[in-house]
């Protein structure tokens, strides 16, 4: 009533169209088959999820892919069943040398499931100058970045920008986020979150997240995180795979975390 409304009326929008949902709603526990319920009264052609950590429910871990992934494909599967694209906001998390498609709170599976990911910010230079800037996308070439303002209360496009994500993340390295030993911990969390994974995969993924070759060590040795050679029967002496795996790991999904949506009614 105080920041959304006004900002649409603003913009001359047909309120009339747009819906809000009040009360608690977790996904974790039920939550998911009343939101279906609810778009399958509405028809809506977008749904925002703001911020989704907000509704995941507290039985589910954001850090862990194994956790996060089931209610992601749950949400994907019902944007499908109904025709309507789903917009899921999360948070950045503070300071860090993460790529951009890294700097989410939570998992990084949360973008691995999405088809597209902005990043919305503003120039630490110049906080008046806010974009929105395309980071990830499975299904065209990266668009370009969209300016806005807000300005009395209300929100303007001011065209295209060029700001980057590269721009809006300095804003947020503080100086008081987490070592890159931290981050090299959260990223093997998320990595090695549903088991074995091959060393070779590891290695290509920590490169990618920027992360360097000693820091992933350290930072394997601190989560105690134990390599083993998988030899190919009849294979060469020698051969097979090596894969690394958290000794701390407990696989599977804790029972009720999410419901079921083909026997609900």
């Amino acid at each position: 009533g105080d920041t959304i409304r006004p900002r649409l009326d603003a913009m001359a929008a047909d309120t009339w169209n747009i819906r809000a949902i009040k009360g608690a709603l977790d996904f974790g526990n039920g939550g998911l088959a009343i939101l279906e319920g609810y778009i399958g009264q509405v028809r809506p052609a977008l749904v925002v999820i703001d911020p989704l950590v907000a509704y995941i429910g507290a039985g589910v871990d954001i850090h862990r892919a194994n956790e996060t992934r089931a209610v992601m494909a749950n949400l994907a599967d019902m944007a499908e069943r109904h025709g309507c694209a789903i917009l899921a906001i999360r948070h950045l998390t503070k300071g860090g040398t993460l790529k951009p498609i890294y700097r989410g709170i939570g998992s990084i599976d949360f973008a691995a499931a999405c088809r597209s990911v902005l990043l919305a910010g503003c120039d630490p230079d110049n906080p008046q100058k806010r974009g929105i800037v395309h980071i990830k996308s499975n299904l065209a070439p990266l668009g370009k970045a969209i300016g806005y303002e807000l300005q009395d209360g209300g929100f303007f496009w001011t065209g295209e920008s060029d700001l980057t994500a590269a721009r809006i993340l300095a804003g947020e390295d503080t100086g008081e986020g987490k070592s890159a030993r931290d981050e090299a911990i959260e990223f093997l969390k998320d990595e090695l979150g549903d088991g074995p994974v091959e060393a070779a995969q590891v290695w290509r993924d920590a490169r990618e997240a920027g992360l360097a070759e000693a820091t992933v060590k350290r930072a394997k040795a601190t989560l105690r995180v134990i390599t083993r050679r998988h030899g190919e029967v009849g294979g060469r002496r020698g051969g097979g795979k090596w894969t690394w795996e958290r000794t701390d790991n407990h696989l599977g999904y804790q029972g009720g975390l999410i419901e079921n949506l083909d026997t609900l009614n």
